[in-house]
C-alpha cells in the first residue's frame, strides 16, 4: 500500500485525492467527517479527522457545518462533541476548533453529559475536565437569543408581529433553553467531585 513497494501506490492516491478533491472544498470534507463517524479511532489516529477540521474552518465561515437539529442531515450533535475531543487530541488549529464551538452550540440541546465531557490533554491542566471549553459553548448558544432579538428589533419598519416572528426564528427555543440548563446542571454535577475545580470557575460556568 505505500511507496516501499511501488510508486503510486493506494497510499499515495488517497493522499492525492484527500488533499485535492476533498480538503479543498468545504462540503466535501463535511463527507468525509460523516464517514469518519463510521471509522472511530482510526480517522482519529490517521490524522484524518483532524485535517477535515481544519480544512472546514480554514476554507468557510462556521455555518458551513450543516446543522441536525433532528432532521437527519449530515453532522449530529454527538459527532460535534467527538470532533472537538478529537481537536483537543489532536492540537487542531485554534480556528477550527473556534468553528466546531460556534456550531456544536447550535445543537447544544442535544448534548449528553457524556457528549460533553472532555478530558483535559493540556500538561498545565489541573483539572480533570476541559471547562473553559463548555462554558465557551454555552456563552455561543445565549449569543444567539441575543443576536435573534437585536435583528428582531433593528428595523423601525416592520410590525410587532413580525418582530415576534423573527425573534422566534432566530433565537433558541424556550424549549432548546429549558434543555440547555439540564445539560449544564448535570454538567456541573459530575464537575463537582473535582477536587481540583476552583470555586470561581465552577460559579463562572453556573452563571453562564
Amino acid at each position: 500500500m505505500t511507496e516501499e513497494h511501488s510508486e503510486d501506490n493506494l497510499a499515495a492516491r488517497t493522499e492525492a485525492y484527500l488533499s485535492q478533491s476533498v480538503l479543498r472544498h468545504p462540503g466535501e470534507a463535511t463527507k468525509a467527517l460523516k464517514s469518519c463517524e463510521e471509522l472511530l479511532p482510526h480517522a482519529e489516529e490517521l490524522g484524518i479527522a483532524a485535517r477535515c477540521v481544519d480544512a472546514i474552518a480554514a476554507r468557510s465561515s462556521a455555518t458551513s457545518l450543516p446543522a441536525d437539529k433532528g432532521s437527519g442531515s449530515v453532522v449530529t450533535a454527538k459527532f460535534l462533541f467527538a470532533l472537538l475531543r478529537t481537536a483537543h487530541i489532536l492540537r487542531a488549529s485554534d480556528a477550527a476548533r473556534a468553528a466546531i464551538e460556534r456550531k456544536a452550540a447550535t445543537q447544544l440541546e442535544q448534548a449528553t453529559v457524556e457528549d460533553v465531557l472532555i478530558p483535559s490533554y493540556s500538561g498545565a491542566a489541573e483539572t480533570l475536565y476541559d471547562v473553559d471549553y463548555v462554558e465557551r459553548v454555552a456563552r455561543h448558544f445565549l449569543a444567539e437569543e441575543e443576536v435573534g432579538e437585536d435583528e428582531a428589533s433593528s428595523s423601525a419598519a416592520i410590525t410587532e408581529e413580525e418582530a415576534a416572528a423573527r425573534t422566534t426564528a432566530s433565537r433558541p427555543s424556550a424549549v432548546a433553553m429549558v434543555q440547555v440548563g439540564k445539560l449544564v446542571d448535570n454538567y456541573l454535577a459530575d464537575l463537582a467531585s473535582d477536587a481540583n475545580l476552583k470555586p470561581t470557575k465552577f460559579c463562572e460556568l453556573a452563571l453562564a
